[in-house]
């Protein structure tokens, strides 16, 4: 999982950040199903979607953080078959410390399923948003991100995810040429 094997490495926000201090730092795991040509994504109740994925706690592995969010997520459960793709930092001022900033770095694993899946267990926040594993053509997903970025109230992984998916998209259309 070397940094050289990457598909993409990507930035977000704002970069001169000198004046200020990092409030939180949050590290979080991204999982890729691909099924044919589809995705496996999480779309929220205003229609836009994210990869399924979250925090790593505190002395959880990549893996294993992976592992349990794609469980508690979808219900899917993984094999210990994972590339990692690419990863995106996010800094932006904090919502929650007055100036200051968060940083989050996302990094988004290919995964490939057992084939078991269990019932998922979403968190209350999930529920609110009205989360539900669904597969989609990648570029359908795309189309609907790139929508609800107009959105002024969209949520805050929109642009992330969106960026995430074009990287992937863009990454298997260079698979399948000759």
């Amino acid at each position: 999982m070397d940094g050289l094997s990457m598909i993409f490495d990507e930035f977000i926000g704002i970069t001169d950040i000198s004046d200020c201090t990092l409030s939180r730092l949050r590290t979080a795991v991204r999982a890729v199903i691909l099924e044919k040509n589809c995705i496996w994504m999480m779309r929220s109740k205003r229609g836009d979607y994210k990869f399924p994925g979250g925090g790593v706690k505190k002395g959880e592995t990549m893996h294993d953080a992976l592992r349990r969010e794609l469980a508690e997520e979808t219900g899917f459960v993984l094999t210990d078959d994972i590339r990692m793709l690419g990863r995106i930092i996010e800094q932006r001022p904090d919502s929650v410390v007055p100036y200051a900033y968060f940083r989050m770095e996302s990094l988004y694993f290919q995964c490939t399923l057992t084939g078991e899946r269990r019932v998922s267990n979403l968190t209350q926040k999930e529920q609110d948003w009205k989360l539900e594993s669904v597969l989609i053509p990648i570029e359908d997903a795309i189309m609907a991100n790139n929508a609800e970025k107009e959105n002024t109230q969209a949520y805050s992984w929109v642009e992330r995810e969106t960026l995430a998916l074009t990287k992937v998209d863009e990454w298997l259309k260079s698979q399948q040429k000759c």
